[in-house]
């Protein structure tokens, strides 16, 4: 009897051991990965040892030296420039993820622009950790955001579009693209020399200008040193260190070899400037123009540095001189004035003595002599900009076919200057003249005509009748 309940007994736990291996086991629920709150940070670029931006344009890496400095890597070796490149990252710190959109399903991932991506970001951080790879897709239909995914992530998130301006940037936009070595602070002497005698006659300059540092009662100066006398600068120098300094971002950046230096026309050079410090000399080199482009390159430094317009033909063309159509002194010699309106309406203003002066020398039509400081004030008191070297003269762009107003200035018979007063472009601040007698083409930063009367009634508007 004990054999067969223990016989029984077997059997049972034989059973259960079957039903135990042989009964279909529930899979394993796999650990997902917690959910990333809307507002947090996009990254820590604290962490971050290198970010690779990856286009179908090409690619840019930037790393981090021993100094946590960035530096471009990749395609070349190169400074970062502050402007862009610290444009970029002051951006990327402050991106938070805004709303999550929801699972990146590769069937949507195309309709949110990430399959391709319109840009993908590569982070690798100090630490060690994996690498996280950020697509950055379209604008949502708000256009008020962009659809951007970690593929290491659970979702699609919105991020702030602002970013999107530098994605679109290329490794010429982010490498270093200014002067470099060129401060105004320090500098002693300051030296343009134009070699070329054709670039002279065009630009009306004598080879070589030499200026000094010098302090004069009134402080430091920089004094251009003249064979007929010393005269200072009105300000020249300054402007253009400055400029070289801070703004002298280049519209393209060429990386050349040694060999190429002559066939840019560095060697010799057009022009250059040199900078005197106390123990070094700085030098930019100005070479032949090319594709619209104007090239500087530093001695030493392999980058070209391209620059659109006029302005290093205008720092060239610098007179160091004071840019003043009519001095103080002047108005004291003046006895005429005639004024030419497009709509051929003309009339003289003389002097009648002091305190008067007079509509075609009518003493019935005088008025008062503080009157005439409406038509001097602003060529006294104010300095024209730089000159415009566009020849031949596109007289309808500004503003002089005809003009608004024609101006003569006279002392006696001699015509002291003659003005022509074109368009006032407010967006860009600035007010045509033209100078028959220099061919002098330039702008005053303010509306000349706002304080100028319409016609010759303003000037008797308030006064007594004789």
């Amino acid at each position: 009897m004990r054999a067969r309940w223990l016989g029984i007994g077997l059997l049972v736990i034989a059973a259960l051991v079957g039903v135990a291996f042989f009964w279909k086991r529930p899979a394993p629920v796999p650990e997902s990965k917690p959910a990333i709150p809307a507002g947090s940070p996009l990254i820590d670029l604290n962490r971050v040892k290198s970010l690779e931006l990856i286009k179908d344009a090409g690619r840019v890496k930037f790393e981090k030296d021993e100094q946590d400095r960035w530096l471009i890597t990749e395609p070349e070796k190169d400074m970062p420039d502050p402007l862009y490149f610290g444009g970029m990252t002051d951006v990327l710190s402050q991106l938070t993820r805004q709303t999550m959109v929801g699972s990146p399903d590769r069937k949507l991932l195309p309709q949110y622009g990430l399959e391709p991506a319109y840009a993908t970001l590569v982070f690798e951080f100090k630490e060690g950790s994996p690498k996280k790879v950020l697509r950055v897709g379209r604008p949502n239909p708000a256009m008020s955001a962009l659809y951007a995914w970690y593929e290491d992530e659970p979702e699609v998130f919105l991020i702030q579009p602002k970013i999107r301006m530098f994605l679109s940037y290329s490794f010429g936009e982010f490498r270093y693209r200014r002067l470099i070595g060129i401060e105004d602070e320090g500098a002693t002497d300051f030296k343009v020399v134009v070699s070329d005698p054709e670039l002279r006659k065009v630009l009306g300059v004598p080879e070589t200008r030499e200026l000094a540092r010098l302090t004069a009662a009134s402080g430091p100066a920089w004094i251009l040193l003249d064979p007929n006398g010393n005269k200072t600068d009105n300000g020249q120098v300054e402007s253009i260190l400055s400029w070289m300094q801070k703004n002298s971002v280049a519209d393209k950046v060429i990386s050349i070899t040694p060999k190429e230096i002559k066939a840019w026309g560095f060697d010799p050079p057009q022009a250059y400037f040199e900078i005197s410090y106390p123990g070094r000399v700085e030098k930019v080199l100005v070479g032949n123009p090319q594709n619209g482009l104007i090239p500087l390159l530093q001695p030493g430094r392999m980058r070209v540095l391209g620059y659109a317009g006029n302005r290093i033909l205008n720092y060239l063309g610098s007179d160091f001189k004071t840019h003043q159509l009519l001095a103080g002194d002047d108005q004291m010699k003046l006895d005429r004035i005639e004024l030419s309106y497009p709509d051929g309406k003309t009339f003289t203003l003389i002097k009648l003595n002091p305190n008067s002066w007079a509509i075609d020398g009518d003493p019935k039509k005088r008025f008062n002599a503080l009157k005439i400081t409406w038509l001097t004030e602003p060529f006294v008191m104010m300095e024209y900009q730089n000159y415009i070297r566009e020849r031949p003269v596109a007289w309808g762009k500004y503003g002089l076919e005809p003009p608004r107003l024609k101006l003569k200035f006279f002392s006696g018979k001699d015509l002291m200057v003659e003005v022509w007063i074109g368009n006032w472009d407010s967006s860009a601040g600035e007010n045509y003249i033209y100078i028959p007698a220099r061919d002098l083409l330039s702008w005053y930063a303010r509306d000349l005509m706002q304080g100028i009367p319409p016609g010759a009634d303003a000037f008797l508007a308030g006064e007594s009748k004789p």
